[in-house]
């Protein structure tokens, strides 16, 4: 994916890395090869991964034949993702800072 820099406004391939946080927590991130910016993506721990799985598998299994029960698997979709964007948000509330 291409980038620029908010920093150096140099443009950059922004390469997704990934480091351990601490215990159960990792972030995603990338990192300004020309000024070192870093940019933190994502952070999830052992609970948002757990989620991201089960909204995977809703997904992939696709809404019932039921003729209600497609608006129910969609809305259930729909509250599982808006509860992993709170929880990924809160998460780099608490652990991206500006590292630039």
């Amino acid at each position: 994916m291409k980038a620029i820099c908010d920093s150096c406004y140099n443009p950059f391939a922004a390469t997704p890395q990934e480091r351990a946080i601490r215990k159960g927590v990792i972030e995603t991130f990338f990192s300004c090869p020309h000024c070192g910016h870093h940019y933190c993506a994502a952070v999830t721990n052992h609970q948002v991964r757990k989620l991201i799985n089960e909204l995977q598998t809703l997904r992939l299994s696709g809404p019932p034949s039921d003729k209600e029960e497609p608006a129910k698997h969609k809305d259930k979709i729909l509250r599982l993702k808006a509860d992993i964007d709170d929880k990924m948000d809160d998460l780099k509330r608490i652990y991206c800072v500006d590292k630039s």
